[in-house]
């Protein structure tokens, strides 16, 4: 709809896809309608924020600090830390924010070292019948996030910008084919990489092996 409009000439030629969605409705809808649409865009942005960052909070003190650090941690220890948790999540996201031009690339990043960090460990932790440790988990996690890191930073040197569509292109060529490499791709490498983390924790940890989902109390 906001393409139509910029086509049209009723909205700016020069109209950034972030505030496309915005512009286009203030544009469509009467005033009434307008401030109620606003209005729920502020609700949804604020609930989201809250959640995202007490779970974020509550992960940093429940499955970094107390296993790691403090595994007797009190539960008076655990509501401090969380909070202390909720705070850096909040910077880190603020931060993060301004590293990104365009809202889906922000969404593509947060997407892709969610699921390198953690799809590998779940799955492995349900389905995987063999050895399961602790540290394979743990390694699992950083391989995956770092592999996140390494890539876009990566991309980001050796590609091109792309502005039609608001990403990093690394172009080569191999045996005279011409290959090209997106940002989006990250899943190809992090992945295989967080898997790659789980075999050599599972390699180095003496600890036991986690019982089996199923049996598990």
């Amino acid at each position: 709809m906001a393409a139509a409009g910029v086509h049209a000439g009723d909205l700016p030629a020069d109209l950034h896809p972030n505030d496309a969605l915005l512009t286009a409705v203030v544009y469509a809808l009467p005033v009434g309608l307008v401030g109620i649409f606003l209005a729920g865009v502020l609700a949804t942005a604020m609930s989201t924020i809250d959640s995202y960052t007490l779970v974020s909070g509550a992960n940093l003190a429940y499955d970094v600090y107390r296993p790691l650090v403090k595994p007797n941690a009190t539960d008076q220890d655990l509501v401090r830390y969380t909070r202390i948790g909720i705070i850096v999540s909040w910077i880190l996201g603020y931060a993060l924010a301004f590293m990104f031009d365009r809202l889906m690339a922000l969404w593509v990043f947060n997407a892709t070292a969610l699921t390198s960090t953690v799809l590998v460990p779940i799955f492995m932790g349900l389905f995987w019948k063999g050895r399961r440790t602790p540290l394979a988990g743990l390694m699992s996690c950083a391989f995956g996030f770092g592999s996140v890191i390494v890539y876009y930073v990566g991309i980001s040197h050796l590609g091109v910008e792309n502005e039609l569509w608001g990403t990093y292109i690394w172009t080569f060529s191999v045996g005279g084919a011409s290959i090209s490499i997106w940002q989006e791709y990250a899943l190809f490498f992090t992945l295989p990489t967080s898997l790659l983390g789980f075999a050599i924790g599972n390699a180095l940890s003496s600890g036991d092996t986690i019982p089996p989902a199923e049996t598990a109390s």
